[in-house]
């Protein structure tokens, strides 16, 4: 279609969109029930239940580092009603250990050149499409998005991703002569360890709206999840984690 982007025309490339019924529920979620799929509800509603063990600890320091005082929430399914693993409680310790760490890596990170930070960022694009399928599964699971939706929230995130590749061009700073002997010079520097707070209806797009560019322009983020609606989706899968750098 004539207002669709190129991004988005890559990513939607799904089957037709699935029907879910929640538990007890006599009608399926609108706008969905003439593109009925149930083999993919099936296959969803099997790997909910397989994810039941799963145990989403802080991402920090890269690796994945428990609660202090043990304490977990449960993460359940739209699509199923059931549990499908536990995410972590944090306390202020947590958060001032994490802004200790970013504090650690931020003088190296904002070190390097903006065109080095945005090829971490030319990967991290690469990892997003590599891995669209895999993140739309979760975030259905844990959101309860058809598959459609759900990569259609990737390919909005991830051109943010894209657009802050361009910030060795867009982010140079400038010299002007205002007068007679007289320059005026801008530059751009970090502002240091910044946070976002991420509301759950937009698990993959909302988070790829600050994270890229904060993170290119050379600041530490540190990413705070208020909800159990997409804890494992706002994390990089393992399989990631050699090659993303991050």
């Amino acid at each position: 279609p004539g207002g669709s982007s190129r991004a988005q025309r890559d990513f939607v490339e799904a089957p037709p969109p699935v029907v879910f019924r929640r538990p007890g529920a006599t009608e399926a979620l609108p706008k969905e029930t003439e593109h009925s799929h149930p083999a993919a509800a099936a296959a969803a509603a099997t790997e909910a239940t397989n994810m039941a063990q799963v145990t989403c600890d802080n991402w920090d320091g890269a690796a994945a580092v428990p609660p202090k005082d043990g304490q977990y929430m449960n993460v359940e399914s739209p699509v199923t009603g059931e549990v499908i693993g536990r995410v972590a409680i944090s306390s202020a310790d947590d958060v001032a250990e994490a802004v200790a760490r970013a504090s650690a890596a931020l003088g190296a990170w904002r070190g390097m050149t903006t065109k080095a930070r945005a090829a971490c960022m030319f990967r991290l694009h690469h990892l997003i499409n590599e891995h669209k399928e895999e993140l739309a599964r979760l975030i259905t699971l844990e959101n309860g998005k058809n598959h459609t939706e759900a990569l259609g929230d990737i390919a909005k995130g991830n051109e943010t991703v894209e657009w802050a590749c361009s910030l060795p061009q867009v982010s140079q700073g400038k010299v002007c002569t205002v007068s007679r002997g007289v320059h005026c010079m801008d530059t751009r520097k970090p502002l240091g360890i910044v946070a976002h707070i991420v509301p759950f209806n937009f698990p993959a797009m909302v988070p790829l709206w600050t994270l890229p560019i904060a993170l290119a322009a050379g600041n530490c983020v540190r990413p705070f999840i208020p909800n159990t609606q997409e804890s494992s989706s706002s994390q990089a899968p393992d399989s990631w984690q050699p090659r993303s750098k991050l």
